[in-house]
């Protein structure tokens, strides 16, 4: 191991090779692979708990590894559910904050298959199809984001509301 992220608690030797192969799709996979590095740089410069994105090139994404020092990559939260769902979803809501108000970003399609367990704390994946705050959809999606995040976590157990969330994220355009 090189060294320690020790904000993010994470190896930063770690990393993970998404490589798509494909004839007929070429450009956009070049675009989306350029949206999500794109993304992941901004929200990772902002201080929100995602993969570090290292390089991007053609149809390959380099980014950090969430995982165990074993190689065991991090699960989603859907299959495996946080211990403490209460503190887990506090924890998230200070990333999604951070999301919004210091990337700039509304993440789209928000949910447990998108946000990885990564040792009981949550890390934000699968961001290319997130978008700036003024674009013109960006409210509709980060109400959609905040629903599917209540909707899932009181599953879980934890006492929330749509307005609770909202009214913390305090988003505003």
């Amino acid at each position: 191991m090189i060294g320690k992220d020790t904000q993010r608690g994470r190896s930063a030797a770690n990393v993970h090779i998404v490589n798509v192969k494909t004839k007929n799709k070429r450009q956009l996979i070049y675009a989306w692979v350029s949206k999500e590095f794109k993304n992941l740089k901004r929200l990772y410069n902002a201080g929100v708990n995602v993969p570090e994105p290292y390089i991007s090139a053609n149809n390959v994404l380099i980014i950090e590894f969430i995982g165990d020092e074993k190689g065991n990559p991090a699960q989603p939260v859907r299959n495996q559910p946080p211990k403490n769902p209460e503190e887990f979803f506090n924890k998230l809501l200070v990333q999604l904050k951070k999301f919004v108000h210091e990337g700039k970003l509304v993440h789209g399609d928000l949910s447990n298959y998108n946000i990885l367990n990564q040792n009981e704390e949550p890390v934000i994946i699968d961001v290319s199809q997130s978008v700036v705050l003024d674009n013109p959809i960006s409210h509709e999606l980060l109400q959609r984001d905040i629903k599917t995040l209540v909707n899932e976590y009181k599953k879980l157990g934890v006492k929330t509301s749509y307005d609770e969330v909202y009214e913390y994220v305090d988003f505003k355009l």
